[in-house]
């Protein structure tokens, strides 16, 4: 599964955007039959239906938790994806037909009424889901293109790579072929880099993050929380007893950890179109 489907940060804008949708759709479509339940202001179907869809996006907020829980421990396929979905469908649709068994005393049978609200429940959980997915991907082809376009205008190669402050102050050049690596600490960087035979640091004071934004355009990539690597320096990739490490051009083969955060990242850096390997 495409990891920008399934990110933190678009689970979220997916699980707020459906919540809204549903709201709305049972608001104007009035699906269950509900517009017969109860004899009741517009104002008042208005609070009961946003109760109802906060009880069915509690259900999705459980189902993404463990989605994660799951990501930890194994990569989530498609055929993951597509039935943890069914199960929102199914849990949902059994929640609505027992309401409409047990409150309305709808005189249908549950398996009816659970069949109905199925049908329901998927027009108003695929509908959205299907709109942010394309949003999602149109949003990782575009950020694609605009990095390949970056690449493709970049008509000199880039020789030397500039160190600036957290202030934006020029603070030191290295040659690319020199620099190793990049460590983090609190709001400082150490920067590890050749000089002839020696290793020597300088420390800058910036965050990881900035320094991230700062080095988009050169052969640096973060491989974990702490750490960012010249990928000309990368002796081998390779796979250790606590995950995937990097061990580095250096006299001492020094070695750098690869964090699941960035497992595929860089993988995919070394290895276009190669899938990480379980075990």
């Amino acid at each position: 599964m495409p990891e920008f489907f399934i990110s933190k940060r678009n689970t979220v804008i997916q699980i707020v955007f459906t919540t809204v949708f549903a709201f709305v759709f049972i608001n104007i479509y009035k699906p269950f039959g509900s517009q017969q339940w109860y004899n009741i202001t517009q104002l008042q179907f208005f609070l009961f239906s946003g109760l109802l869809v906060i009880q069915g996006m509690v259900v999705v907020l459980l189902s993404r938790i463990v989605l994660f829980q799951v990501k930890k421990r194994r990569h989530i396929t498609v055929r993951y994806y597509a039935v943890m979905i069914a199960l929102e469908i199914i849990v949902m649709a059994a929640f609505y037909a027992t309401y409409e068994k047990l409150i309305i005393k709808e005189e249908r049978m549950f398996i009816d009424l659970w069949y109905v609200a199925g049908g329901n429940t998927s027009l108003i959980l695929l509908i959205p889901y299907l709109i942010s997915s394309l949003y999602f991907a149109w949003q990782d082809k575009k950020h694609n293109l605009e990095k390949l376009m970056m690449e493709k205008t970049a008509a000199v190669p880039l020789q030397f790579i500039p160190f600036r402050d957290e202030k934006e102050a020029l603070k030191i050049t290295i040659k690319a072929s020199d620099l190793f690596y990049i460590e983090s600490s609190d709001n400082y960087v150490t920067i590890h880099y050749a000089d002839g035979t020696a290793v020597k640091k300088y420390l800058l004071r910036n965050s990881m993050k900035k320094m991230e934004e700062l080095l988009r355009p050169y052969p640096v990539i973060r491989c974990h929380r702490f750490f960012m690597v010249n990928i000309r320096q990368v002796k081998m990739v390779r796979k250790g007893k606590r995950g995937y490490e990097i061990e580095m051009n250096m006299p001492d083969r020094r070695i750098l950890p690869i964090t699941k955060t960035y497992e595929r990242a860089v993988i995919s850096r070394f290895h276009p179109g190669q899938e990480l390997q379980e075990g």
